[in-house]
Parts: C-alpha cells; sequence; structure tokens
C-alpha cells in the first residue's frame, strides 16, 4: 500500500470517527505499516486548504478530527434550526417557548403530562453539544 492510499484511509477514519483520532488508535488499524499521523494531517490539511475546502483537521483532546471553518457556523447552525430536529428535541425534552398540539406517547404516558423531571428520570433530556475550548 503507497502512502497516498494510506493518507486517504486516514481520511476516512477522521470523517467516520466518533472520537478524536489517535496516533495509538492508527498504529492498531495499520498494524504492522501504520503511517505517522501528524504527516498525513498536514498534507490533508494543505490539500484542504489549496482546493478550498470548507473544513480542517485540527488537534483535539490528544488526536486528531475534522472541523469545519469557523466562518461556517452560522450555517451549520441554521441547518440545525431549520431541521426541525432541535425544536423536537426541545419540546420533547420539555424546554418552554413553544405550542404543542398533540400528544407524544411514551411507555404508556403523554410525555407532556410529565413534568420536566420525570422526563429526564426516563432518560429524555438535552446535553451541552457545543463545550466551549478550554485554554
Amino acid at each position: 500500500m503507497n502512502l497516498s492510499e494510506k493518507i486517504q484511509i486516514i481520511e476516512a477514519l477522521l470523517f467516520a470517527s466518533p472520537e478524536p483520532l489517535t496516533q495509538t488508535r492508527v498504529n492498531l488499524i495499520f498494524q504492522n505499516d501504520a503511517p505517522r499521523l501528524d504527516s498525513a494531517i498536514k498534507k490533508l490539511n494543505s490539500h484542504y486548504k489549496q482546493y478550498n475546502r470548507s473544513y480542517i483537521i485540527q488537534s483535539i483532546a490528544g488526536g486528531y478530527q475534522i472541523s469545519t471553518l469557523p466562518e461556517y457556523d452560522k450555517w451549520i447552525k441554521r441547518m440545525f434550526d431549520k431541521t426541525g430536529k432541535i425544536t423536537l428535541s426541545n419540546v420533547l425534552s420539555g424546554k418552554k417557548g413553544y405550542e404543542i398540539s398533540g400528544k407524544v406517547t411514551y411507555q404508556n404516558k403523554n410525555l407532556f403530562d410529565l413534568a420536566i423531571e420525570e422526563r429526564a428520570h426516563k432518560g429524555l433530556f438535552l446535553a451541552f453539544q457545543y463545550p466551549m475550548e478550554i485554554p
């Protein structure tokens, strides 16, 4: 396998990984012939910059993740605000300010009849999805 193929595999791993990709993980995946992750990242980021991509690979929590460039944040936020996913999650978890004209049954109970704390005890709550960077 040549270096170009290895870099393509690294890129695929970065897209698929739910957590930052580390050199240790790459070593386990490639077994005997693992590329240097930091070198692959530099080449990929150079390629992304050369072709004016909207994303980069960043060092996060001891590994690497693909992230969008900050100038695209407003568009990504709009995507989540417009799809209904965030709105539905907010309504189901009990956030105030929404008009509800129906019911949602969970374990034979109307969710909207349950207090927010009761919903949370049943596992229905929102977690902070965009943690701030700690300097």
